[in-house]
């Protein structure tokens, strides 16, 4: 039996995970928080992420419907916008199903899971992202971590794929709180490029199903979550930050229009492979650019797009999610206004999107379906403890080799302050030293080239500093010294960590 601890589930979890369901839920009505006695049919809400929600349908308008979700003898009240919704049947005859039980002999707040973790519904298995995303959360650790999942659940089949009959059952969540360095503005797409593969070798080849639960997806980490058809949101959930490509400028128009469409088209792959080709090219258009407008409408609760601002006499029907912030349309601070589009918890279950909004796991095991119980994967959470200690690594690099004349790193300051002075002998040894930092650097970088060195740029400078260094000393040593102090910067360095 695996390590996992089986989470709790209480009547109150329940009711309350229920709610979150919804993009905006209504409160429940008094009459409706009754305890009733269940209906003898009951309606039938099969959700596009694969969801199934059970209840009755209390009311249907243009946009969604709203149901009383039934849990055994429990209820609650939930709305889903259409664009959630794959079928809806109706009428079919209620089953109730197990619950969590009580235990007599713990509080009355305190419930326990009726089954054992191997019964549970689904193992739940969190891999957090934190910090900078591309350098605190990389392609090496998230691959590593991957790896541990996948040992844990032991559920590959021998073509490498999970079974069908487990895919419900072992799910990876991938919570993201993290964001590209902001002055890597778009171009932090490129470190999604690096990343993206990890995740989708889970989805496509091992046919495990990754879900993203988004706290923040800042900058280039905004383009990640799109690969997978699964997407949740905090209720402060925001995923954005890219709009800088308005500013792209190399000097000459016509390669810097070409070079904004290279950098949208693989941005809108991400969306297309994650299945979001509707939604995801007009969306991320509008993020990406201040310049570009966006409106929508709904239709039969479907998003309709319009890359403008809404025709005359037709604003009542249209909402502007973001126009081109010129004139009076500029907002003072663009990132708060609508001169740039960023995407909440709300606007991404209207637009389809986000399948739900959860805030703790409870809320979110309630979103994906699992109707009794569940067990998160805590202690045994290999994954974690690996993206930790990159974490730690990366910041004792930094420490290191950061070339920041604010906060230079340990070794720059070292090797900065080395003079080659002196007799033969100490020149000898001041240079030895040189080139003793100048490997330990090229060391590190090529432990983390994908963070700091991708290109190999900062390394092939280091090699010639070192065989310059080596050739002084020979110089030196005929006779024919050249100079004394130290001229050299330490080997590059000074970019942007992952940045091409």
């Amino acid at each position: 039996m695996k390590n996992a601890i089986l989470a709790p589930l209480s009547i109150a979890l329940i009711a309350l995970g229920a709610a979150l369901a919804a993009p905006a839920p209504v409160d429940a009505r008094p009459d409706e928080q009754k305890e009733a006695e269940p209906a003898e049919t009951i309606d039938r809400l099969i959700l596009r992420s694969g969801k199934i929600v059970e209840g009755k349908i209390l009311e249907e308008t243009e946009t969604g419907i709203r149901i009383m979700v039934v849990m055994g003898s429990l209820k609650a009240p939930a709305t889903y916008q259409h664009s959630q919704i794959l079928d809806i049947k109706r009428d079919l005859p209620f089953q109730p199903k197990p619950v969590a039980s009580k235990d007599k002999n713990k509080g009355k707040d305190d419930y326990v899971a009726s089954r054992s973790d191997e019964e549970a519904d689904a193992i739940l298995y969190v891999i957090e992202l934190n910090e900078t995303f591309g350098v605190h959360s990389s392609q090496t650790p998230l691959e590593d971590a991957f790896e541990a999942a996948d040992k844990y659940f032991g559920d590959l089949d021998r073509a490498g794929r999970v079974p069908s009959e487990l895919r419900d059952k072992h799910l990876v969540i991938v919570k993201l709180d993290t964001q590209t360095d902001p002055r890597q503005g778009f171009d932090g797409i490129w470190r999604t490029e690096d990343i993206a593969p990890v995740v989708e070798d889970q989805l496509v080849d091992k046919k495990r199903r990754v879900i993203f639960w988004i706290e923040n997806a800042g900058g280039g980490a905004s383009f990640l979550p799109w690969v997978s058809p699964e997407i949740y949101f905090t209720n402060d959930g925001i995923m954005g930050g890219i709009g800088s490509l308005d500013d792209f400028d190399i000097g000459d128009e016509m390669v810097n229009e070409k070079q904004i469409s290279l950098r949208l088209g693989h941005a809108e792959g991400f969306a297309i492979k994650g299945g979001y080709a509707e939604i995801g090219p007009p969306i991320i258009r509008a993020m990406a650019r201040q310049q570009n407008w966006l409106s929508v409408r709904w239709e039969g609760g479907k998003p309709i797009f319009r890359a403008a601002e809404p025709p005359e006499g037709e604003g009542h029907l249209w909402q502007v999610l973001t126009d081109d912030g010129e004139g009076d349309n500029e907002d003072e601070f663009a990132f708060k206004g609508n001169d740039i589009l960023r995407i909440d918890s709300d606007l991404a279950l209207k637009l389809g999107l986000a399948d739900g909004i959860a805030d703790d796991i409870d809320d979110l095991a309630f979103e994906l379906g699992v109707d009794a119980s569940y067990a998160e994967v805590n202690e045994d959470n290999r994954a974690n403890k690996i993206m930790e200690k990159w974490e730690e690594e990366i910041n004792t690099a930094i420490e290191n080799i950061s070339r920041n004349p604010r906060t230079p790193g340990k070794l720059r300051i070292d090797y900065s302050e080395i003079k080659v002075t002196g007799s033969y002998t100490d020149r000898r040894k001041a240079r030895g030293k040189q080139i003793y930092i100048l490997k330990q650097i090229r060391s590190i970088l090529t432990r983390y080239a994908e963070v700091f060195d991708p290109d190999g740029t900062q390394r092939a400078q280091l090699d010639v500093d070192i065989e310059i260094h080596k050739q002084e000393q020979i110089a030196d040593k005929n006779g024919s010294r050249r100079g004394g102090g130290n001229t050299r910067g330490g080997g590059g360095g000074g970019g942007l960590p992952g940045r091409r």
